[in-house]
């Protein structure tokens, strides 16, 4: 693992001989998101909407934790965290912010991660992921030393190799709730808890999102012991195929000032189909899941994710993303993909199957297709627990 310089991130390169206290590793599924119910401030369900977190193209990170002087305080990235550099940052600033205190820093790797702005989620599963490999180093490396401080850690202080739920991992760990740990950490959640829940939770997920009358702070701070997600488990036979367009086909990434600006822009009255979305999750979407009823479901939230697209049709020109998008997802269609839709922001399109073998049949007409030629496709599952931890500790 080579060590890599980051401007404001300290670090520091192994000592020779030295021994490995902590070493572990955080797996994380990747969050889909159907859309958002409202936009505009101060109406009811703002920034509310609907996701769920699949087993493919996870965020995985390896961390070590050298066993040197306690009072060291630098990291050590590999290569692999170049282009997560500012999140690194983000997250190291929140932490020592959150806990009053230094920070006794891991080494890192970034094993797998999906590509950014994709659709699916990348920035919070990782933010979210390397703020529990670092509190695991702490815990770890200090275990049995049980804090008096607001945001105090503990663990036991057993040292074989052990595994944990990222939920149940933060549930030991923070005095506060999991979600509230988590959102403190990484300063993630400003908008939609979607992804924090699913890092916990895993499932299906709808998230009410603010009562009528909240003024959202703009770091979301005001969010804090305010539960707003509720998630559920679809039938495990259901598949799902992720299609990625051609990347040369669009060259917008939607984040950071942009989506800020394509927020602002678009939230200056209330979402006129607001009522109709929340009739659709609520009549529909989740009954839909509990009955197993594949139809209904494919219906309802292929309706959801067009009428949360017209929230943005004023910049986009349409429902989707782009023109490019919108074909892809006629074609998607055409070759027989149900509860068609967008991934947030896109590009990438996801589509349901009733069963492996639809899904695999799919996958072949597809790679026969023309239009469809030029994009990768993947098949996944819901992933109905969240972010796994493994870790040993004292390792000679």
């Amino acid at each position: 693992m080579n060590a890599i310089d980051y401007p404001g991130i300290p670090h520091r390169h192994q000592e020779p001989n030295s021994k490995i206290a902590v070493k572990g590793r955080v797996w994380a599924p990747s969050r889909l998101h159907f859309g958002l119910i409202e936009l505009c401030l101060g109406q009811p369900h703002r920034f509310g909407g609907l996701g769920v977190m699949v087993d493919s193209l996870p965020t995985i990170i390896e961390f070590e934790l050298l066993n040197l002087d306690a009072s060291s305080n630098w990291f050590q990235w590999s290569e692999s965290c170049l282009e997560h550099a500012s999140k690194i940052e983000e997250v190291h600033d929140a932490m020592l912010q959150f806990l009053g205190t230094q920070l006794h820093l891991p080494r890192c790797q970034i094993i797998q991660s999906p590509p950014p702005h994709t659709g699916l989620g990348s920035g919070t599963q990782f933010a979210a992921s390397l703020a529990t490999a670092l509190v695991a180093s702490q815990i770890l490396d200090a275990a049995g030393d049980n804090s008096d401080s607001p945001n105090s850690l503990s663990l036991s202080s057993d040292v074989k190799v052990r595994s944990s739920t990222a939920l149940q991992f933060w549930q030991s760990a923070a005095s506060c709730s999991p979600c509230d740990a988590l959102q403190r950490c990484t300063r993630r959640g400003k908008r939609s808890f979607i992804g924090l829940t699913g890092f916990l939770h895993g499932g299906f997920i709808f998230d009410r999102g603010w009562e009528a009358g909240t003024n959202c702070s703009a770091d979301g701070s005001h969010a804090l012991n305010q539960p707003r997600t509720e998630t559920f488990s679809p039938p495990c036979d259901w598949k799902l195929v992720l299609i990625h367009p051609d990347p040369a086909s669009s060259t917008i990434r939607v984040a950071g000032e942009l989506e800020r600006d394509w927020i602002r822009m678009c939230s200056n009255k209330p979402n006129p189909n607001r009522d109709r979305m929340v009739e659709l999750v609520k009549s529909w979407i989740i009954p839909s899941l509990a009955k197993q009823d594949f139809d209904v479901f494919c219906q309802s939230i292929e309706e959801y994710g067009r009428l949360a697209g017209r929230l943005f049709e004023p910049i986009q020109g349409g429902p989707f993303r782009d023109a490019e998008v919108a074909q892809m997802i006629d074609c998607v269609v055409a070759l027989g993909g149900r509860g068609t839709g967008q991934s947030s922001w896109g590009p990438t399109i996801v589509s349901w199957f009733e069963g492996e073998d639809q899904a695999d049949e799919f996958i072949r007409r597809s790679n026969s297709s023309d239009a469809c030629r030029a994009a990768k496709l993947v098949k996944a599952q819901v992933c109905n627990q969240g972010a796994q931890l493994t870790w040993e500790s004292r390792i000679d």
